[in-house]
């Protein structure tokens, strides 16, 4: 499972071998080999014990169309690290009982498998896909979908082909817009290191809790919809946003708790007139259900300096915008 090191950045698991290792396996995979990399005994349909979890990952395979052949009952196969290409994955497609399937560090150009019923979660980090969308990814039992560290500039996803999405991970592609993702019961999507210009859409995702943006283009934040109504974190860390007052745009956002915006252009402006943690003060005023700014709780004295700030704004008759800092 890839893990989020400095809110975003996917690095492979403790688990997975380096791609460097020594191969210990030649290109075919083998029926012997396949035994013995098998895991975990369990029920299995007509099977009354059977081992459910096959790792036959960093193997230098190019074919695993055994697995399917002979191991059809496995219920989760870890490719990763291997050569297979997307030819060579499809032969899984017709496992009935796979749940889990991971690919990632392959020659995969396409994620293109027929649909898989009872597949739930599918990770092909490190690849070099393109595109992403429901004419290629559509399995309806498909909770948690990882397509980190790919090549990807499109993505068209359609909620009534992935209705049991909730976890939706894009980080470091060529993505320059939020817009293709209709996944109506998304709850998590990652999005950290694309080329991100433009929030698009996101009014068809009302059950999303958290969005990770950081390290993108953004320059305004044009496009939050008050229909994200269970959204409560956001990270816009390293964007280019250049105007404090830009956040106002969030106050659509009725449960949003958590905002990080650190390294972006306004608040270094903010730093060089010696302001300090005024930001915070600044944010409290234009977003006051806030509870944490940053990584750092919201503290009951920064609650009242703001509270007062904004008194004092409203008696002189200037507004948020009058925060901005010039170039």
């Amino acid at each position: 499972m890839a893990e989020f090191i400095e809110e975003g950045s996917y690095v492979a698991t403790s688990d997975e071998e380096s791609e460097t290792d020594e191969p210990r396996f030649g290109s075919a995979l083998t029926c012997e080999e396949v035994i013995n990399c098998l895991h975990r005994v369990g029920k299995s349909g007509w099977h009354d014990l059977a081992c459910l979890k096959l790792n036959v990952s960093y193997k230098n395979l190019t074919d695993v169309s055994v697995i399917p052949s002979h191991f059809g009952h496995v219920r989760h196969v870890n490719v990763s690290g291997n050569k297979l290409t997307s030819e060579a994955l499809r032969v899984l497609e017709t496992m009935p009982h796979l749940e889990v399937l991971q690919a990632d560090r392959n020659r995969l150009t396409s994620a293109e498998l027929k649909p898989m019923n009872s597949l739930e979660k599918l990770t092909l980090n490190m690849n070099k896909l393109t595109y992403a969308g429901t004419s290629v990814i559509s399995h309806e039992s498909l909770k948690h979908l990882e397509l980190n560290h790919n090549l990807i500039s499109t993505v068209a996803f359609e909620a009534e082909k992935l209705p049991n999405l909730t976890l939706l991970e894009l980080c470091d592609n060529a993505l320059t817009t939020t817009a293709g993702i209709c996944s109506s019961n998304l709850k998590e999507l990652f999005l950290a290191g694309n080329q991100i210009e433009k929030i698009e859409q996101l009014r068809n995702l009302e059950n999303l809790k958290i969005l990770h943006l950081r390290n993108n283009k953004l320059a305004n934040l044009d496009g939050f919809s008050n229909k994200c109504l269970n959204l409560n974190y956001i990270n816009l860390r390293n964007n280019e946003i250049s105007k404090i007052s830009e956040l106002t745009k969030l106050s659509c956002l009725q449960n949003l708790e958590t905002l990080i915006i650190l390294e972006n252009p306004f608040l270094r402006k903010i730093e060089q007139e010696e302001e300090g943690r005024k930001y915070r003060r600044i944010v409290l005023m234009m977003l006051p259900r806030l509870k944490k700014i940053d990584k750092e709780l919201v503290l009951d004295q920064e609650r009242n300096e703001a509270n007062e700030l904004l008194q004092k704004m409203q008696n002189e008759g200037y507004g948020f915008t009058d925060f901005d800092l010039e170039d």
